[in-house]
C-alpha cells in the first residue's frame, strides 16, 4: 500500500456568537444591546502603499483600540488576513466590503460578483465579521436600473453564500431617503459630512431625526462623517472649512453627542 504523507495543512479559527440589528434597540450582540462606536480603516501607509507589515497592522489596531472603538469598517476592499485575525482577537465588530464605489460601470457587474464571492469564501470563518457591505456611494452618478440590479444581485449572492450574516450598504449623503436602494440590504448607513462639505454640523441631528420619523422600521447607521484638519493650524475662533485642529475637535465632540443621543 502506498504511504500517505501530509503535504499541506491549513488551520482556521472560528467563534460562536449571535447578533442582530433592531431599529429601536440598535445592534445586539448575543441578545444584548451593544452600541457600535468605530472607525473606517484604510490599509495604507506612506512609503509602502497597502503592503503593510504585521507590525504596522497591529499598530493600527492598537490605535483603534486606544480610541475606545469596538467596531471597524474595512473600507473599501479586502484587507490582509492578518488584520481580520486581529479583529477576531480584539473583539471588534466588523463591516467588510468590496471596492464597488462611487461610479457604477455597466461592464463591471461580473467583477463585483467575483470580488464578493472571494470576500465571503475567504473570510466567512472570522467571527468578528457581522456585515457584508455590497457598495459605497455607488449612486453618485444616479440610481439607474443597472445600479439597482447590481446591488440586488450582490445582496442575493451574500444571502446564498452566507445567510447568517447581515448585508449593508453605505449611501452617499445626496441619496433621497425614499430611494429604492434603501430596500435592498438588511440595513443601510449614510455617509454624512454636514458641517464640512455642506451645511452645519447641527444639520446632521435634524437629518437623522427626520429619517427616523419617516422610516421607523428601517435600521440606520452612520458609516462616515468627518472634518479635515492640519494639526499645526490653530485658532481661537474655529469655523467650518478652516482646517484647524480646533474645528475638527469641536466637530467630533458634536457628532459623538449626536450619535450617543440617538
Amino acid at each position: 500500500k502506498p504511504t500517505r504523507h501530509l503535504t499541506d495543512q491549513l488551520t482556521l479559527r472560528f467563534g460562536c456568537r449571535s447578533f442582530s440589528v433592531d431599529p429601536d434597540r440598535g445592534f445586539l450582540l448575543n441578545g444584548i444591546p451593544y452600541p457600535l462606536r468605530g472607525v473606517s480603516r484604510h490599509q495604507d501607509r506612506e512609503g509602502v502603499g497597502n503592503a503593510l507589515t504585521p507590525r504596522m497592522h497591529r499598530e493600527d489596531m492598537e490605535l483603534i483600540k486606544e480610541l475606545g472603538a469596538n467596531s471597524i469598517r474595512l473600507a473599501h476592499y479586502q484587507h490582509h488576513q492578518y488584520f481580520y485575525d486581529l479583529c477576531d482577537e480584539y473583539g471588534m465588530v466588523v463591516w467588510a466590503e468590496i471596492p464597488y464605489i462611487t461610479c457604477h460601470m455597466d461592464t463591471g457587474r461580473e467583477n463585483t460578483l467575483s470580488q464578493m464571492r472571494e470576500l465571503i469564501v475567504q473570510n466567512h470563518h472570522h467571527a468578528s465579521i457581522c456585515f457584508w457591505a455590497v457598495s459605497n456611494e455607488v449612486t453618485v452618478g444616479g440610481v439607474t436600473d443597472q445600479v439597482l440590479e447590481n446591488n440586488q444581485a450582490l445582496h442575493a449572492l451574500c444571502k446564498k453564500l452566507d445567510p447568517g450574516r447581515l448585508t449593508a450598504m453605505a449611501c452617499a449623503f445626496m441619496l433621497p431617503d425614499d430611494s429604492p436602494m434603501l430596500q435592498i440590504t438588511d440595513l443601510v448607513s449614510y455617509n454624512h459630512y454636514f458641517g464640512w462639505y455642506h451645511g452645519e454640523m447641527e444639520d446632521c441631528d435634524a437629518w437623522f431625526d427626520d429619517f427616523r420619523e419617516k422610516h421607523p422600521g428601517l435600521p440606520m447607521g452612520l458609516s462616515e462623517y468627518g472634518a479635515e484638519a492640519v494639526t499645526k493650524w490653530q485658532t481661537a475662533r474655529p469655523q467650518r472649512g478652516d482646517y484647524t485642529e480646533q474645528y475638527q475637535a469641536l466637530y467630533h465632540e458634536h457628532m459623538l453627542e449626536m450619535i450617543q443621543k440617538r
